[in-house]
């Protein structure tokens, strides 16, 4: 497969399906304890203590680095929105599983995320589906849903807000009508929205121990995801109890204890990871 005319070096992701969960946390200041130095909870628009999960399926990926090399692979994020001095607005990484090693050596050594290995289930019919995350025996997470009406992109913006933030009709219906007409009179190569996500890459040094850790590599990177086609959205009912965790001590998710699942979407588009780069050495 040849690289698409005009990418950029990266990685290529096609035609994957995406469950995204907006959950919100009974204790906000537990958000804190993931983040590192430089990084600061940013909800502007939503109530504090806001987190995203997300299942991800992947029928198609591969690096520009081995474009023949297709693999198939699924994956589960936690993301806390933030914000940093020199990046401005982003998604924090602070926990990530999938189920394939090519995938988890890459995102770790290249990017820093924090991939680790893991046993999927992700089930879905006409009507609804669930999903499981299984790291060492221990079912860590669990998200259910019933499948809901097809979205535009005006109508995802606009459904967010609502669901999540604004009590007032008035902002949602604002917010809707102004990327509608983005959409419509924006060129679509101007139309490919890039999210920021920052992750912090630490690679131990050869005399680290458990008590003294030393590390060869501890800085913030950061690399903005481009969306390049978006096929499809549709909502997904969920109950308040969508989404629920089990930590246990290598993956203390309980910390995150989500009270509530505000808003849920499943997207099925293609997206691209370009170069990232270094925002802060620790």
């Amino acid at each position: 497969m040849n690289k698409p005319d005009g990418m950029p070096l990266g990685g290529y992701f096609k035609n994957l399906n995406m469950f995204t969960f907006f959950c919100r946390t009974a204790k906000p200041e537990n958000l804190k304890i993931f983040l590192p130095p430089g990084l600061r909870l940013w909800n502007p628009l939503f109530p504090k203590g806001i987190f995203l999960v997300t299942l991800v399926d992947y029928p198609q990926a591969w690096a520009e680095a081995r474009p023949n090399d297709i693999i198939t692979y699924q994956e589960a994020c936690i993301f806390i929105p933030v914000f940093h001095l020199k990046s401005g607005p982003a998604l924090y990484c602070a926990f990530i599983y999938l189920d394939t090693v090519p995938g988890i050596a890459a995102g770790r050594e290249v990017y820093g995320f924090p991939k680790k290995p893991a046993e999927f289930k992700i089930k879905e019919s006409k009507t609804g589906g669930t999903g499981s995350v299984t790291e060492e025996k221990t079912t860590i997470i669990q998200a259910s849903w019933k499948t809901g009406p097809d979205l535009s992109l005006p109508e995802v913006m606009s459904e967010l807000v609502k669901s999540v933030s604004s009590p007032f009709g008035f902002v949602t219906n604002t917010l809707k009508e102004w990327v509608g007409l983005f959409y419509k009179y924006l060129p679509r190569t101007l139309l490919r929205p890039r999210v920021p996500v920052i992750n912090w890459k630490k690679i131990p040094a050869v005399n680290a121990t458990v008590r003294k850790p030393v590390w060869s590599v501890n800085e913030l990177t950061i690399s903005r995801f481009r969306i390049d086609n978006i096929y499809r959205h549709q909502k997904l009912i969920v109950r308040k109890d969508a989404v629920k965790f089990k930590g246990f001590a290598q993956a203390p998710l309980d910390r995150f204890n989500p009270i509530q699942t505000l808003f849920a979407l499943k997207s099925n588009l293609d997206f691209t990871l370009p170069p990232g780069k270094v925002l802060k050495k620790l």
